[in-house]
């Protein structure tokens, strides 16, 4: 009976460590580094590190082949920036202008994650993992944690998660590189500067989580969750708003607790019954977000100055898809773009600024306002507007092509005076970038979406 037991310990043994050292020969010809390591656009589609964009070639599924070399659709190449240049007339695309950098399978399954992400000389990624369990099944619905070097060496595989389905995010914080993702109610993190990267449980309860990527600041909403007198769980009707980084999730700062008779915002007004808040957008500097509740004298978008550590109410719309500009925002309702600024009176009205029939407002950059509509991106010029009171209805299209891949945005790089556009084409699931002159009109019948990536045919 024992020979059987040891044999069965030796068995499972002998299984675990050929999963954990038959591991990927991660074997590379290095292409040169950066001549500088200046990052611009960090996160998403497409990063411009020095002279080169980093970008994903291609949306593959999290069930295709990720053996480490035979990977090209979906992995992650680089292009000089300055190769990409509009075609002559009957002018064939050049692939060779790209780069391999990562032949392996570069995945995530939100377009809240980070995605590629850059620190100092190292590209930091999540892929499918390519193991076996003891069945001899692929285990692709895990995530691997991995980075490389910009040149493509030195490759290293931190952790694997649980599900490829997490919103997972990297972010800095006192030189060093963290991962965090939310799962199930509760945050996780992990250090990937230590010797052995792990994961550790940070908070519980949590029911959104919103990240600046550009400094590691975390903002999430927790539920308040008792026992009553029966044994059995309650949720509270107010939850709780706090602030960390990913250093700190497990002793975050609460910024604001909806809980019935608590100080309003305005540090004047109390709650006259519980109330819960919602991020809805974030950076550096301010933190905007809505309060709903039965009262609607509460309800509304409110600021949150990271410095001064005020509160300032916006408006009584409460919209979840708002775009930061000037001093205020933007948000689209009634077919109308709305301008709101910080420190208005609620009773006057805000500044109606376009006249759309469909709009999802994206960003600012510059003057123009970009939105989708019908899987397309749009721009508008919103320089003269506000300051003539005129309401435009004209836009200026500047995709052909649709892009419907949701864990991917547009990205826009700035270099030389003109924005590069990188987004997924819906037909190829390949990555094509156009190139619009910062602050111009766009002419949409010279305007081209030129493909950047590497072929998959030609390198196959």
């Amino acid at each position: 009976m024992y020979k059987k037991i040891i044999l069965a310990i030796i068995t499972i043994l002998a299984a675990v460590l050929c999963l954990t050292a038959c591991s990927e020969n991660y074997s590379f010809k290095a292409v040169d580094m950066p001549t500088s390591l200046d990052v611009t656009s960090n996160g998403g589609l497409a990063v411009k590190v020095g002279e080169y964009v980093y970008f994903v070639n291609g949306t593959a599924e999290y069930t295709a082949d990720n053996t480490y070399g035979s990977v090209n659709f979906g992995a992650i190449v680089r292009i000089k920036i300055d190769d990409i240049v509009p075609l002559e007339d009957g002018e064939e695309h050049k692939y060779e202008n790209g780069e391999m950098v990562v032949p392996k399978l570069n995945f995530f399954a939100s377009e809240k994650s980070t995605g590629l992400y850059v620190e100092g000389d190292r590209l930091y990624f999540t892929t499918p993992n390519n193991t076996k369990n003891t069945s001899g099944d692929i285990q692709y619905d895990k995530l691997d944690i991995m980075s490389v070097k910009l040149d493509g060496s030195d490759v290293v595989k931190y952790l694997t998660v649980d599900s490829y389905k997490y919103e997972t995010h990297f972010s800095t914080v006192d030189g060093k590189v963290y991962l965090y993702y939310l799962n199930e109610g509760t945050i996780y993190s992990a250090d990937l500067s230590a010797s052995k990267p792990s994961l550790t449980t940070c908070v519980e309860d949590v029911t959104a989580m919103s990240v600046v990527e550009a400094n590691g600041t975390v903002y999430f909403t927790k539920s308040i969750v008792t026992e009553n007198v029966l044994g059995e769980e309650e949720t509270a009707a107010y939850n709780q708003l706090y602030v960390a980084d990913a250093s700190t999730l497990s002793s975050a700062t609460m910024l604001l607790e909806g809980k019935k008779g608590n100080t309003a915002p305005d540090g004047i007004a109390t709650y006259k019954e519980d109330v819960k808040f919602t991020v809805v957008l974030q950076n550096e500097n301010r933190m905007y977000y809505t309060i709903s509740g039965s009262n609607l004298s509460y309800a509304g978008t409110y600021v949150y100055d990271v410095t001064a550590k005020t509160h300032t109410k916006i408006t009584e719309a409460s919209n979840s898809a708002i775009v930061e500009y000037k001093n205020g925002i933007l948000l689209y309702a009634d077919t109308y773009v709305k301008y709101y600024e910080i420190g208005r009176k609620m009773s006057d009205a805000p500044v109606r600024l376009a006249y759309l029939s469909s709009a999802t407002l994206k960003y600012v950059k510059g003057d123009y306002l970009y939105y989708t509509a019908s899987s397309l991106l749009y721009r508008i010029d919103l320089s003269t507007l506000e300051d003539t009171g005129i309401i435009a209805s004209k836009s200026e299209s500047i995709n052909t092509s649709t892009m419907t891949e949701t864990a991917y945005d547009y990205d826009l790089v700035l270099y030389n005076d003109c924005y590069y556009m990188f987004f997924i084409n819906s037909t190829y699931k390949m990555v094509y970038c156009m190139i619009m002159p910062e602050g111009e009109p766009i002419d949409t019948d010279e305007i081209q979406e030129i493909f950047v990536g590497i072929d998959i045919e030609e390198e196959n």
